[in-house]
């Protein structure tokens, strides 16, 4: 009826009937439900909640299926609260029914129904399994809003019984669809916001997967871990540096990211701690390995001590090209996080320059190439201005910068051309600007590969590379016997090589002296220019 008064009567005539007669008129009430009055369909919902008994399934699935009802009444409201009255009550069949609407194309449908569910979760404890195992399977379906609103569900439940959300959603990490994969993850990784991370029930179950002899169970498992726990959590930690080293690069990546993750950023002594552990295996470990490792070194907040730099300098000579570039960026990344103040010793940091220079010997040119990198990073490049340096960086900018030519100048009168490109190669992006000119002539003559030429033209590079080391910095350590002679100082070494014999005749000598300024005045021309 269109009278509101009369379908109010009409409800209360219902109610006063006994519980047989409701039975004989429930079928009258069902066929309204789909009548095209919205007013009769909102009046049958209304007696539906009053008649329907838990366990008459006609009258509760078509409660359901007016959850659905689109013309934009009141009537999927209204069953929603009949339906969170009586679902508690009613048989598992109804969750069922209720669940398989989160897979419904309209959100508000789905909506609705995620609600309903997280309600009964909480009013049927006991049948909480069988709510979570409804919604669980929903994670794997096609549609991405489905998935999303299963996830929110689970989310919901887990506030109820996070053990039986993340038992059943853990058991999904062993599915081959990735998507499928990714979903559980972010369940679980909701859980633990709701439960609190590092939950002992949570990790429990998600460690299990770790022993997969499928690579992506593994990998999803560690993604997992990274979520579920707290920064630090040194348990979790072990078991994600264990897969450092593991078979598949995946699995791999997948540990090295939670590691960052966990990375106890505002704990400066953990964090150390997390940088050694990481950076200690790298002189033995396979490329592979050590790639994974220098990834989430370079992510770690601390600079790290001089044996984990030095253990990161081991890496600059693999034979992988990846695993140098990595460790030229964890070198570079960590000294622009050194910091110095006034009464520091920077000796550790000076050890590191001296075994990044020892590289610059190598015998593969790859390897020489980084290890010129690493010395410039180490150095400060001159192109930095220290003078535009925070203070805690510009005090000991300098002193280091010496230490890098000093050790670069150790291997200018070294036997082998190579090494002499490569020293001369880190000195030019070394020395100040001021001081370019008096290396112009070694690079100029590296090509030539003149024994007499170039014992001439480095009696002038090494007055001028003296000159600058003597003005502060210290010598590094003695390079192996094979290299040039050194003293006590810098200046001390690089006047010993500029002394050493030269070989070849004085008519030699003179043309590379006539050369060598005919270059040196070319230089300086095109430096006014702006061209160097």
């Amino acid at each position: 009826d269109e009278d509101a008064a009369t379908r109010q009567a009409a409800l209360e005539s219902f109610r006063a009937l006994s519980a047989a007669r409701r039975r004989v008129t429930m079928d009258v009430v069902l066929a309204l439900v789909g009548h095209e009055s919205e007013h009769a369909r909102e009046a049958a919902v209304l007696a539906l909640g009053e008649m329907a008994e838990p366990d008459d399934s006609d009258a509760l699935e078509a409660l359901a299926e007016c959850l659905e009802d689109a013309s934009g009444t009141r009537v999927p409201g209204l069953a929603a609260e009949m339906l969170e009255r009586l679902m508690p009550v009613a048989s598992p069949s109804l969750w069922e029914t209720v669940a398989a609407r989160l897979a419904h194309p309209r959100a508000q449908v789905r909506a609705a129904a995620s609600g309903l569910l997280v309600h009964v979760a909480g009013e049927q404890p006991g049948g909480l399994p069988l709510v979570v195992a409804a919604a669980v399977r929903f994670l794997g379906h096609g549609d991405n809003e489905v998935r999303s609103v299963a996830a929110q569900t689970l989310t919901g439940i887990a506030q109820h019984g996070h053990a039986d959300v993340a038992k059943m959603v853990v058991e999904l990490l062993y599915q081959q669809d990735v998507r499928i994969r990714a979903a559980a993850i972010s369940v679980l990784a909701s859980v633990g916001g709701v439960v609190g991370l590092s939950d002992p029930d949570v990790v429990g179950f998600v460690v299990v997967p770790l022993s997969s002899p499928v690579w992506y169970v593994r990998q999803a498992a560690l993604e997992a871990l990274g979520k579920v726990c707290s920064p630090g959590d040194s348990s979790a930690l072990g078991h994600l540096l264990a897969y450092l080293a593991d078979d598949s690069p995946d699995v791999r990546a997948a540990a090295s990211a939670s590691i960052v993750w966990l990375c106890p950023t505002g704990d400066e002594a953990a964090t150390a701690s997390l940088a050694d552990k990481l950076a200690r295996p790298l002189p033995g470990a396979s490329g592979a390995e050590r790639l994974a490792r220098l990834r989430a070194l370079k992510e770690v907040a601390s600079p790290g001590a001089k044996a984990v730099r030095l253990a990161v300098v081991s890496c600059v000579e693999d034979a992988n090209l990846e695993v140098r570039a990595a460790a030229l960026e964890v070198l570079g990344t960590s000294r622009r996080r050194l910091t110095f103040r006034e009464g520091d010793d920077c000796s550790e940091e000076g050890a590191v320059i001296a075994a990044v220079a020892a590289l610059l010997r190598h015998r593969q040119g790859p390897v020489r190439s980084s290890a010129v990198q690493a010395l410039v990073a180490e150095g400060l490049p001159a192109d930095v201005a220290v003078s535009r340096l925070p203070s805690s960086a510009a005090a000991w900018a300098e002193p280091l910068r010496r230490r890098a030519v000093a050790a670069a100048a150790l291997r200018v009168a070294d036997s082998s051309w190579d090494v002499r490109r490569a020293a001369v190669d880190a000195l030019a992006r070394l020395v100040p600007p001021q001081l370019k000119a008096g290396l112009f002539d070694l690079g100029v003559l590296l090509d030539a590969q003149d024994e007499a030429s170039w014992a001439s033209a480095l009696g002038a590079a090494k007055q001028v590379l003296a000159m600058y080391c003597d003005d502060g910095g210290d010598l590094p350590s003695a390079p192996p016997a094979a290299a040039a002679p050194l003293g006590p100082t810098a200046g001390a070494a690089v006047a010993a090589a500029r002394d050493a014999p030269s070989g070849g005749d004085a008519g030699a000598k003179v043309v590379c002296g006539t050369h060598g300024r005919r270059f040196l005045q070319r230089y300086h021309d095109r430096a006014t220019l702006g061209l160097y």
